[in-house]
């Protein structure tokens, strides 16, 4: 429902009285419903009903039906307070003055709800955040996304807000039947994650271990096969005299299998160097 003017569908500038007195009671109590309605259209509802209420006393005994107009907005600021029991009260006050009202039958219906909501015992409670579209938790189950407006028991509940990208965020209220409430929560980004710590190899002990006995390896190969050929040298100038033949060959052979091995030393412990070289002080 909407508020409505002063002038309509009583006004009181039609209704000045023969007596001084009452003149100037209508007067002063148009000045100040005037002033309700300037205040209500601006939101600012405990102004509003503060001079709503004067208007209602200086003109209820001279013009209750004007009175009674002043009554339904009355009610209607009381609402958006979430007072419902005041707003109940002022609804039923304008029915009462206005006994000719032709939305009789819709506010009697809103009256009905009204009541129905304390009989309930529930309160409104209105949420908004920066940013919107945030997750409302209430009492640990999701309910909406802001911004919303829901009706919850009275008494103490706890709201979690969450939102991607922003630290969540958690209020508690706690509800009456005197009014609703709202909740307006800022949500603070996310700090950016830390860069990782920088990779901090391991000496590669093992690596150049490996690497050292590839070299040894090599040379020793390199000096068993030199001396394998000296041997083999010396067997072919010695055939002519047994038995020295036979100890120059045994010792060939000796030394080229040497050479041999350490050949193979050489490259395993070189292959395993690379290897190490790759993966040691990685784990």
């Amino acid at each position: 429902m909407r508020v409505r003017d002063w002038t309509i569908p009583l006004s009181l500038l039609s209704l000045v009285a023969s007596a001084a007195l009452a003149a100037d009671d209508l007067a002063e109590a148009k000045r100040h419903a005037d002033a309700g309605l300037s205040l209500y259209k601006e939101a600012r509802y405990r102004e509003a009903i503060s001079e709503l209420e004067q208007a209602v006393s200086l003109s209820i005994k001279t013009k209750p039906e004007a009175a009674g107009v002043v009554s339904y907005n009355l009610g209607q600021a009381h609402e958006k307070l979430g007072d419902i029991g005041a707003a109940v009260k002022a609804y039923k006050e304008y029915l009462r003055l206005v006994p000719r009202a032709t939305d009789r039958a819709a506010v009697q219906t809103l009256v009905g709800n009204l009541e129905a909501r304390l009989t309930r015992g529930v309160q409104e409670l209105a949420v908004s955040s920066d940013p919107s579209g945030a997750n409302v938790s209430v009492d640990g189950k999701l309910r909406a996304t802001t911004p919303v407006t829901m009706e919850l028991p009275y008494g103490e509940h706890k709201l979690e807000l969450t939102a991607e990208g922003h630290e969540p965020a958690t209020r508690t209220v706690n509800l009456t039947p005197q009014a609703a409430m709202k909740v307006d929560v800022s949500l603070a980004k996310k700090a950016a994650p830390a860069p990782p710590p920088p990779v901090v190899e391991k000496p590669k002990i093992w690596t150049w271990v490996a690497l050292g006995g590839a070299a040894l390896a090599t040379v020793g190969a390199a000096a068993a096969g030199a001396q394998a050929r000296t041997k083999a040298n010396e067997l072919k100038a010695t055939m002519h005299s047994p038995p020295v033949p036979d100890d120059l060959y045994d010792a060939s052979v000796n030394a080229q299998v040497t050479s041999n091995v350490l050949w193979a030393t050489a490259g395993a412990a070189a292959i395993t160097g690379g290897v190490l070289f790759f993966v040691e002080g990685k784990f």
